[in-house]
């Protein structure tokens, strides 16, 4: 990389790294990846600090990466940070080793937590949400007028802290892709285990088509997740399987579905009036529209106007396609044409 000018403050001394790992010994070894193994660590009196605990992942050429997705992780974490996107605080290039370090998380990778009861449904759905929002932001231009797309985004790249707060990580084959079109897509190999994915893929469209998703959830929760919770989370799930991604939803709208499921989860809506006000609002559309059956009014209207009421935020949601509002509206309160 030619100009390493704008990185050095994040530069990190091999010594410090041999000595927080002791010569990356095998007890402070917490994975291997396709980028390399990665080690825990203690920093001690680094940028202002006594001790800092740290995650440290060691490129190995073996695995299939090298250089640029090194480069890369540093460009991408550098320029992007939010809550739901793991810190990189620093990186060593030094000895012939090339190393990222990360704040640590507690909880590792999502992976190891997806058949354990301790992820309840409500963590699933809160986890769901933190990388929804971290993908949001991802995609948003801002002032760049660029996108990030991740393109490896999976359970054990979802890192998690003590609070189960999502945080993606592993942006080493991320690209960036220009804002100013109207869809933005890039065409390459595939990445990961994709052979497993499509398996998983067709195993969900089948369930979901057979109305049968009980035979995939994992047991130990099943019996504790809301019903309505569950119909809204699988519509907007079953949407992103679409084989053609014209009709795929918006990741803010994917973000907005999964809030809505949550809510279902932790107020159980439908036995505190949350029906009665969806009603009203259904009453307070125009008695012509209703007649017509119109769509656009009594959908996305509709749903739209139930999510700026519910936001605690108070900031405006705003559906950038009409497919989420008809389709939830009409997969779960049966309003037929």
């Amino acid at each position: 990389m030619s100009d390493l000018k704008r990185f050095e403050h994040l530069k990190v001394q091999l010594k410090a790294i041999r000595s927080a790992t002791n010569n990356f010994n095998e007890n402070h070894r917490i994975g291997k990846g396709g980028f390399g193994k990665v080690y825990k660590g203690e920093l001690f009196h680094w940028k202002g600090h006594t001790h800092t605990t740290v995650a440290l992942k060691c490129l190995d050429r073996a695995f299939g990466q090298g250089d640029r997705e090194f480069w890369n992780e540093i460009l991408m974490l550098s320029l992007y940070k939010h809550e739901n996107i793991v810190p990189l605080l620093g990186f060593c290039d030094d000895g012939g080793e090339k190393i990222l370090v990360y704040e640590y998380a507690s909880r590792r990778g999502l992976d190891l937590y997806l058949n354990s009861s301790n992820l309840t449904w409500v963590r699933r759905l809160k986890i769901c949400i933190g990388v929804a929002r971290g993908l949001t932001y991802l995609h948003d231009p801002g002032e760049t007028q660029q996108r990030v797309l991740h393109r490896d985004i999976k359970s054990s790249n979802i890192l998690l802290d003590e609070n189960w707060n999502a945080m993606i990580a592993d942006f080493g084959l991320s690209k960036f892709c220009p804002a100013n079109l109207q869809y933005s897509f890039i065409f390459s190999n595939p990445v990961g285990n994709h052979d497993n994915s499509q398996l998983f893929t067709e195993l969900v469209r089948k369930h979901y088509k057979e109305n049968n998703l009980n035979g995939i959830i994992f047991g130990n929760i099943k019996d504790k997740i809301n019903k309505s919770s569950l119909t809204v989370f699988s519509v907007i799930a079953y949407q992103c399987l679409k084989r053609d991604r014209n009709k795929r939803p918006l990741m803010n709208e994917i973000l907005t579905t999964l809030e809505t499921a949550l809510e279902y989860q932790q107020n159980d809506l439908l036995n505190t009036g949350a029906m009665d006000k969806l009603q009203q609002l259904q009453e307070s559309v125009p008695l012509e529209s209703r007649a017509k059956r119109d769509p656009v009014v009594g959908f996305d209207r509709l749903f739209t106007r139930f999510l700026q009421k519910r936001s605690n935020r108070g900031q405006k949601k705003v559906l950038q396609r009409g497919s989420l509002g008809k389709g939830f509206f009409m997969y779960y309160f049966n309003w037929k044409r």
